[in-house]
């Protein structure tokens, strides 16, 4: 390139080309990983029928591999590694043994074991140094990391939270992160719903850019890293998926954010989004992920007090009324999820002190949406209202919610607007027996 560099230049001497009589294999592979055991396999690509292998906790050179006392000889290209420890990084080295002068270079591997799973229930509020050392911690060189400390809590003394300085204190800078902390849960075989819940707090500059999620993903499917979202596996986007109650009409994918005090979360896990849940025992991991693009507004999540349990009861939710009159008005309520046992019977209790309320009515309605025409009540009066539902097992009310029956006068349903004339309003058309209907069509 016409410039001039430093003496002296190239020099080349002894050159020897050798044929590879023992060549390197291929494919060398890690599957089926468990928290003790995982298996190992590759491909021969020359006449050997003997191999060697090397499994370490730390990463070794060739020269110390070759005097490695601790080489397994194995006549076989797959082998099943046993009494592994959970939750530990293993080097996995294999050569081909072609005779005691001819063997290939060594070939590596790296793989973690799982942890030893929860067993359910699970309470976790990070006060036991033991259980914080089962967490699974996703970090790598992004800035803003998870750490299991005492910067931020939500009672005790320690939390789950992300920082920027080494655990230090719950703050993150603007430089784009994801990451990742994790923990295996063991679902036993016919448990298909579950209820999580936990407390959090996010502020961030974004509620798009900067937020916590939680993923519940099978880790034979699905394998997520520092600095990416979950991963689309077989066409499935599992950074929606994954997300527990992300799927069907109720989807709600969440952004946890915007919020800088401690608040409450609960998510149900069903078998309608995971449909491998309750077939068989099953290992799944759940996620608690941190993401912020740009913004820096403090402070980054934090997640405490996390509990995991089977549903047994129906969890139930309580909709705003219908048809509202003087005397009467429809009830409506949902049943987000059965339970571990079916429905067998829904309604509302209701009366005018939230405190007490003593009326009851049954619905016939057998679908999840259901409703109650409710006569009989007094006009212009508060009411308060909650769904209910009974499986075998237990029950599930909704919250309370209120209304306030219209006004009557002469047998006629009016609202005030609180006009200044004192003038009421008719509840409805001329004909008509709700605010939405038309009623009847006059003509002059």
């Amino acid at each position: 390139d016409s410039s001039v560099g430093s003496n002296p230049p190239a020099a080349i001497d002894n050159i020897n080309i050798v044929k590879i009589t023992c060549p390197l294999i291929a494919n060398l592979s890690v599957t089926d990983i468990t928290n003790e055991s995982a298996t190992i396999s590759w491909r021969e690509l020359g006449s050997a029928q003997t191999w060697n292998i090397v499994v370490s906790t730390t990463e070794l050179e060739q020269d110390a591999l070759n005097v490695s006392e601790n080489i397994i000889t194995v006549t076989d290209s797959t082998y099943y590694l046993t009494g592994l420890s959970p939750s530990t990084d293993y080097y996995v080295y294999v050569r081909a043994f072609c005779s005691n002068d001819d063997q290939s270079l060594w070939k590596t591997i790296f793989f973690s074991t799982r942890q030893n799973p929860v067993i359910l229930p699970y309470t976790c509020d990070f006060e036991d140094a033991t259980e914080n050392g089962n967490w699974g911690i996703l970090n790598g060189n992004q800035v803003n990391k998870w750490y299991i400390g005492t910067a931020e809590n939500n009672g005790g003394e320690n939390g789950l939270y992300i920082s920027n300085n080494g655990g230090a204190f719950n703050t993150y800078g603007g430089t784009e992160s994801r990451v990742y902390a994790y923990r295996d849960v063991l679902v036993p075989d016919g448990v298909t719903d579950l209820v999580l819940s936990f407390d959090w707090k996010a502020q961030g500059g974004s509620s798009r850019n900067e937020f916590l999620r939680v993923y519940w993903l099978d880790p034979d499917v699905v394998t997520v890293t520092a600095g990416s979202n979950p991963p689309t596996v077989g066409g499935v986007n599992y950074d929606a998926a994954g997300q527990p109650g992300n799927y069907g009409a109720s989807a709600h994918e969440h952004w946890l954010s915007m919020q800088n005090t401690w608040q409450h979360e609960g998510m149900i896990i069903s078998a309608d989004q995971f449909t491998d849940m309750g077939n068989g025992d099953k290992i799944y991991r759940l996620y608690f992920h941190w993401r912020n693009v740009n913004y820096s507004d403090q402070s980054p999540a934090a997640v405490d007090n996390i509990h995991i349990e089977q549903l047994i009861n129906p969890v139930v939710t309580t909709s705003s009324v219908s048809n509202i009159g003087g005397t009467s008005v429809t009830l409506n309520g949902k049943i987000f999820n059965r339970g571990a046992s079916d429905v067998i019977e829904r309604g509302f209790e209701y009366g005018t002190d939230p405190e007490n309320l003593t009326e009851n009515i049954t619905s016939d309605d057998e679908s999840n949406d259901f409703s109650v025409d409710v006569i009989g009540l007094d006009p212009n009066t508060i009411y308060c209202y909650r769904a209910y539902a009974y499986n075998s097992d237990g029950s599930g009310r909704g919250e309370i919610q209120s209304f306030k029956t219209h006004k009557l006068l002469n047998g006629y349903t009016y609202v005030d607007l609180g006009l200044p004339s004192k003038t009421y309003w008719a509840y409805a058309n001329v004909g008509a027996t709700n605010p939405e209907d038309y009623g009847n069509y006059y003509a002059w």
